[in-house]
C-alpha cells in the first residue's frame, strides 16, 4: 500500500489502512534448543524440553525412536514435526495506522496476523515501521493520484501451531493435541503501492515479507515451560494484501473540483497556463 499521506489534494497527516490478502510460511524443522548445560543436548534423540517431575526433580525431555506405536517411528521425524517453525500459511489480515509527513516519508504501527482459522495455526505481527515514498522526489504528490513507496520495520513476533498428535504422544502421551507456540522479534521490508480515489479514500496493496527471529519455544504456557533456541532458525513469510485506505486529515483546496487522473488536477476552463 502507499501510504501516500497526501497522494494528489490530501495534506500530510493521519490515515488508517485496512488490509485483506493471503500468506505463504517457509520455515525450519527440527529446531535445536539450547540445553543451559542442565541436560545432554542428545539422549537416544534430540533435546526438546526440561521439566519438574511429580517429587520436583529436573527431568529431560527428549525425540526417541518409538517402534511400539503402529508403524515404527524415528526420533528424527518426532523431532521435526514438534519443533518447526514452518506454519502460518493462510489467509491474511492487515491494520496501518500512519502519519505522513509533506509526501516523503510515513511513520507507521503495523499489526498483522495471518494463518488457518480451523487449523488453530497462525501468526501475529505487532511492529513500527517506516515507509519512503521515492516519487515525491521527481513528482510533487499534489500533482498525482498514485505512490509507490519502500518500507522497513521491526517488532514481536508470536506463531502457535498444532504437531501431529500421533507423533507427539511420544513425548507428551497425556496432552497428544497440545499446541506449541514460538516467539521472538522480526524484520519486515517490502514494496506498497496505492491509488487516489477520492480526497479521503484510496485503493492499495502491501507486499510484505517477514522474517520471524523466534527466540523462544513455549511448550506449555500454563505450566510455563519453553526451550530457547540455540540459533535463530529460518523462517520467511510473504505476505500480499490489498488495502482500503482513510486518509483522516484536511484535504487541500482545488480550484477545480473534478476527476483525479494519473497526470494530476484538470485546468480549470480558460484559467492561464
Amino acid at each position: 500500500m502507499g501510504s501516500g499521506g497526501g497522494a494528489r489534494a490530501i495534506e500530510d497527516g493521519f490515515y488508517v489502512a485496512l488490509g485483506v490478502g493471503a500468506a505463504s510460511a517457509s520455515g525450519t524443522r527440527g529446531v535445536r534448543f539450547d540445553t543451559r548445560g542442565a541436560c545432554a543436548s542428545d539422549d537416544g534423540g534430540p533435546y526438546l524440553w526440561a521439566e519438574a517431575d511429580a517429587d520436583g526433580a529436573l527431568r529431560c525431555v527428549y525425540a526417541r525412536d518409538d517402534p511400539t506405536v503402529g508403524e515404527p517411528v524415528a526420533a528424527e521425524d518426532i523431532f521435526r514435526e514438534m519443533s518447526r517453525t514452518r506454519f502460518g500459511s493462510g489467509a491474511a489480515a492487515q491494520v496501518r495506522l500512519g502519519w505522513n509527513i509533506r509526501g516523503h516519508v510515513s511513520l507507521e504501527l503495523v499489526a498483522m496476523g495471518h494463518g488457518k482459522a480451523r487449523a488453530s495455526e497462525g501468526a501475529a505481527h505487532l511492529s513500527v515501521q517506516i515507509r519512503w515514498h521515492p516519487a515525491e522526489l521527481s513528482i510533487d504528490h499534489d500533482e498525482r493520484a498514485w505512490d509507490f513507496n519502500l518500507f522497513y520495520g521491526t517488532g514481536y513476533s508470536v506463531g502457535a501451531y498444532h504437531p501431529s498428535a500421533r507423533l507427539q504422544q511420544e513425548v507428551q502421551p497425556d496432552t497428544p493435541d497440545a499446541r506449541k507456540a514460538f516467539e521472538g522479534l522480526h524484520q519486515a521490508a517490502g514494496v506498497g503501492m496505492l491509488y487516489q480515489l477520492s480526497p479521503h479514500v484510496a485503493v492499495g496493496m502491501d507486499l510484505r515479507f517477514i522474517f520471524p527471529q523466534y527466540l523462544s519455544w513455549i511448550v506449555d504456557r500454563g505450566e510455563g515451560i519453553r526451550s530457547l533456541t540455540e540459533k535463530t532458525p529460518r523462517t520467511v513469510i510473504f505476505a500480499p494484501t490489498v488495502e482500503l485506505v482513510f486518509h483522516l486529515g484536511r484535504a487541500k483546496e482545488r480550484a477545480d473540483p473534478g476527476e483525479y487522473s494519473v497526470r494530476g488536477p484538470a485546468r480549470v476552463a480558460g484559467a492561464r497556463p
